[in-house]
């Protein structure tokens, strides 16, 4: 007996990674949004001196730095998820299935099996 293991697909692949773009886009918002800010905290405070001062603008520098890691970061999870989930959806659209066969003997063409013709005319 033969068998024919095959990989059926029920759909075409499709490449779904785009669906992480929306979050990515309001990722690169919020980091947009952030220097904003610690431009604006920096013109504000530009015109005054003194430790405090000093402490705040080390503080918002920190703290962008700190929001750029963390945005780095989803941004690469985001990917690293729409491809899992790219792969996990068109897994589903695929089927593997065997197909069991039996084998037969065929007789040579042109060769009849007992010398006679197969389809004899008689009437």
């Amino acid at each position: 007996m033969g068998s024919l293991a095959k990989r059926y697909d029920f759909e075409p692949y499709e490449d779904l990674t785009g669906k992480a773009r929306g979050f990515n886009d309001l990722f690169g918002k919020l980091g947009s949004l952030a220097h904003e800010m610690q431009l604006a905290a920096e013109k504000e405070l530009a015109g005054s001196s003194g430790e405090m001062v000093d402490s705040i603008n080390e503080e918002l520098k920190k703290e962008l730095s700190q929001l750029q890691i963390h945005i780095t970061q989803s941004v690469k999870v985001m990917h690293d998820k729409a491809v899992l989930y790219s792969g996990l959806m068109n897994d589903m659209k695929t089927q593997n299935i065997t197909i069991y066969y039996e084998e037969s003997a065929m007789p040579p063409k042109g060769k009849q099996e007992s010398g006679e013709s197969r389809h004899s005319n008689t009437r």
